[in-house]
């Protein structure tokens, strides 16, 4: 009876931990990010947004603030326009993802190509359009405007 009610204690304990190792941590798409952090007005939703993603604050680069994942990648962010009651950011993407995978990613969105750039689809429902670029450098650049 005792090696029974010792081999029971021993599997229960042994079972509780599994579930702990085998938690795994999903990091999302930078590009998912970005294209969802240009609707947001307040800087401080985007950075809380940026940190719950695991990006740390790093010091601003050229008037942008700047997060960085452990995988790489850069997020940084900049309002443009602080007067309007409409400010949307300018957000930029840096990652080692390649264009066609960027791209890719870009129409499962469903940003379609309009040029050299992409843009949301049109929608009756809002009078905003956001834009996608290329550059510079390895940035892809989102912009939220007025249609």
């Amino acid at each position: 009876m005792k090696k029974y009610l010792s081999f029971f204690l021993l599997s229960f304990i042994i079972i509780q931990a599994l579930p702990a190792e085998a938690v795994k941590r999903i990091t999302a798409n930078p590009v998912n990010i970005a294209s969802r952090l240009v609707i947001k007005q307040d800087s401080a939703k985007v950075a809380s947004t940026l940190e719950y993603y695991g990006y740390t604050h790093q010091p601003s680069q050229e008037g942008y603030t700047v997060f960085k994942h452990s995988d790489g990648s850069v997020i940084r962010f900049a309002y443009q326009n602080q007067d309007s009651k409409q400010s949307y950011p300018t957000i930029q993407v840096h990652t080692n993802t390649t264009k066609p995978k960027i791209e890719k990613t870009l129409s499962d969105l469903d940003y379609k190509k309009a040029g050299n750039h992409y843009e949301t689809a049109a929608s009756k429902y809002s009078s905003y359009l956001t834009k996608c670029t290329f550059g510079p450098g390895k940035y892809v650049t989102f912009d939220r405007k007025k249609k």
